[in-house]
C-alpha cells in the first residue's frame, strides 16, 4: 500500500518542480527517493540542494545531514564523513549526526576517530543508546587489534545501552532484532577474553558467551550466527569437560601432597628455632609418689656428686640428640619449600602443559599427539 503513496507524492513533487525549481522541492524528492531506497536518485536531488546555494541553513543543514546517511547506506564512508562533517560545522551541538560521524568513522577502521566523537557525545549526555552502543564496537575492534584489555570496556557500554533502552530513559527504545544483535556482540566479547586469557582459562566466560547467544536467538531466530555459535560452543564444552576430569585428577594429585610437604617443612623447621628450655622442662618433669608415714622415717639414699654429673650429661646428650633429630638445615628447608612450590606451581598449569621436563633427574613427561589435538587454539566464532 506504502508505493502507491509514494509515486503519488513523486508526481506531485516533480509537477511542483516543474512549475518552478525550489530548494526545498528538491530536498523532499531527494528525501522521498531515499525512502524509496533509490538512492543515486536521491543523490541527484539532494546535491542539486547545495548547488542552488540556498539561504536557508536548516535546508543546507538537512541536506547534508540526508547525504551523509546516504553514502553511509553505500558504504562510502569518506564521503559520508566530509557531508557529517558540514552539517557539524553548522550545528555542533547535534548528537545523532556526531553519533553517525563516529558510525562511519568506525566502518572506516579509524577506531581513535570514533572514539574521540562517541566520548564527545557521552560527555554531553550518558544516556545516548547509539553511543554506548559504538563506543562498545569501537573498543571489541581495539581489541581484536591487540589491546585485549578493552574487551571488559566493550561488554560495559553494551550493557548500559540495553539497560537505558529497558529503562525507556534514553535516546531510542532498541527493538528485538537491535537487541539481537548487542546480545551477539557481548558473547563474541567473552569468547575474546576466553581465548586471549593466559594460564587456566575461565570456563564461566564459556557459559557467559552461551547464556548471551541464546538470548540473542530469542530475540531473534532468524540470527543464524548466533545459532552457529551456541552448536560450537556447546560442542566445546563437551571437549573441556572430557579433558578437564582426568587433567584436574592428576593436578590435586599433585598439588595436595606438595603443600603438605611445603606446611611440614615450615612446621618442622620453625619449631626447631623455639627455645630449649621447653625440651628441658619436659625432660625435667619427675614423678615422686605421696610416702606412707612409715616411708618417712627411712633414710633416702644421695647421690655422690660424681654420679649425679654424669646423669646431668646423659640427660644433656639425650637431649641435643633429639633437638638435632628434630632439625632441619637451612639448606634442607630452601630445598624442599622450593620444590614442593615448584610442583604446586605446575600443578596449577597442568591442563596447559603440553611438556615438562626436571633436569637432573632425567624425568620428562609430553602429552601425546591426540590430547594435544583436542586443545583448541580458537572457537572460530566470527563477529
Amino acid at each position: 500500500m506504502r508505493l502507491p503513496l509514494y509515486y503519488n507524492a513523486l508526481n506531485l513533487l516533480k509537477t511542483s518542480l516543474e512549475k518552478q525549481e525550489t530548494s526545498n522541492t528538491l530536498y523532499q524528492l531527494g528525501k522521498l527517493y531515499l525512502n524509496m531506497e533509490e538512492v543515486d536518485e536521491a543523490e541527484v536531488y539532494f546535491k542539486k540542494v547545495l548547488d542552488k546555494n540556498s539561504e536557508s541553513l536548516e535546508l543546507e543543514l538537512e541536506t547534508n545531514q540526508a547525504l551523509g546517511f546516504l553514502y553511509s547506506k553505500k558504504e562510502d564512508f569518506s564521503q559520508a564523513i566530509q557531508y557529517y562533517q558540514r552539517a557539524l560545522k553548522i550545528d555542533p551541538d547535534l548528537l545523532n549526526t556526531r553519533s553517525n560521524l563516529g558510525e562511519a568513522y568506525l566502518k572506516s577502521t579509524q577506531l581513535t576517530k570514533a572514539e574521540i566523537e562517541y566520548k564527545k557525545v557521552l560527555k554531553i549526555t550518558d544516556y545516548h543508546v547509539e553511543s554506548h552502543i559504538g563506543l562498545g564496537e569501537v573498543y571489541l575492534a581495539m581489541g581484536d587489534e591487540g589491546e585485549s584489555d578493552l574487551y571488559s570496556q566493550a561488554i560495559k557500554h553494551f550493557d548500559k545501552a540495553i539497560k537505558i533502552s529497558n529503562e525507556r530513559e534514553g535516546s531510542k527504545v532498541l527493538n528485538k532484532k537491535e537487541l539481537s544483535g548487542i546480545q551477539y556482540l557481548k558473547g563474541y566479547t567473552k569468547i575474546k577474553i576466553y581465548e586471549n586469557s593466559v594460564g587456566i582459562k575461565d570456563e564461566k566466560l564459556l557459559s557467559d558467551a552461551l547464556i548471551f547467544f541464546e538470548e540473542c536467538v530469542t530475540n531473534n531466530p532468524e540470527n543464524h550466527k548466533g545459532s552457529r555459535a551456541i552448536e560450537k560452543l556447546k560442542k566445546q564444552k563437551e571437549i573441556a569437560r572430557s579433558q578437564n576430569f582426568p587433567s584436574r585428577f592428576a593436578m590435586y594429585i599433585i598439588l595436595i601432597p606438595s603443600g603438605l610437604i611445603f606446611l611440614l617443612t615450615n612446621i618442622v623447621f620453625w619449631l626447631s628455632f623455639l627455645p630449649s628450655f621447653y625440651i628441658n622442662h619436659q625432660n625435667n618433669k619427675v614423678s615422686v609418689p605421696k610416702a606412707s608415714p612409715q616411708a618417712t622415717q627411712t633414710p633416702i639414699p644421695t647421690a655422690s656428686p660424681k654420679s649425679k654429673d654424669s646423669t646431668q650429661t646423659q640427660t644433656k646428650v639425650a637431649e641435643n640428640k633429639t633437638s638435632e633429630s628434630n632439625k632441619i638445615n637451612t639448606t634442607e628447608y630452601f630445598l624442599l619449600s622450593f620444590s614442593s612450590l615448584t610442583f604446586a606451581l605446575i600443578s596449577l598449569y597442568l591442563p596447559q602443559l603440553l611438556k615438562l621436563k626436571i633436569s637432573g633427574t632425567g624425568i620428562e613427561l609430553e602429552k601425546g599427539s591426540v590430547d594435544q589435538a583436542k586443545i583448541p587454539t580458537s572457537l572460530d566464532i566470527k563477529r
